[in-house]
């Protein structure tokens, strides 16, 4: 079990009944993550391995002088550097677990830096063109099904009132329900 720096009292085992059920604990808080970024920092994109970048994902972890999100945004900008070395999916991958660190520990406010950080990101454009997909898709929908309704009702002259006026056509999404 890997342990964040924030944790105070480690358990390695949990008894229920006669079963005692162990883990190897990994505890990370002794690990300087504020060195680990720096060093990373100091090395060109060219010269960046693998074997780099994968405690760096733990980073936000250790412990340090710098906070978790001091931490998880100067991952984020190794990373956009280490785009050009990995493929984009694997750095895509990077991101979410960072993203995720970030959902875990950080507060709200927090939370909207890594948010932005992100957003600047390959992973952030996706996750932005997949959320406008999905919503244009609902919107097609919507419409459609008031559409069908209309038909139905013979209300053929206000699907052409619908098409021009955005206003009436939510007065009736609610009308109808949709």
């Amino acid at each position: 079990m890997i342990c964040s720096s924030e944790i105070k009292n480690l358990r390695d085992s949990i008894t229920e009944g006669i079963n005692t059920y162990r883990v190897s604990l990994i505890r990370l808080k002794d690990e300087n993550g504020d060195r680990l970024l720096k060093q990373l920092a100091e090395k060109t994109a060219g010269d960046l391995t693998r074997e780099d970048i994968i405690p760096l994902l733990f980073s936000p972890l250790m412990g340090g002088r710098f906070g978790q999100k001091e931490r998880i945004l100067r991952c984020i900008e190794v990373l956009k550097n280490a785009e050009t070395i990995f493929p984009q999916n694997d750095i895509r991958k990077m991101e979410a677990i960072l993203y995720t660190f970030a959902v875990k520990f950080l507060d709200d406010d927090e939370l909207k830096s890594i948010k932005e950080a992100v957003a600047m990101t390959k992973l952030g454009q996706m996750i932005w063109n997949d959320a406008l997909e999905k919503g244009r898709e609902e919107g097609e929908e919507r419409y459609s099904r008031l559409i069908l309704l209309l038909t139905k009702e013979n209300k053929n002259d206000l699907i052409v009132k619908i098409a021009s006026d955005p206003q009436y056509r939510e007065e009736l999404y609610k009308q109808y329900g949709i």
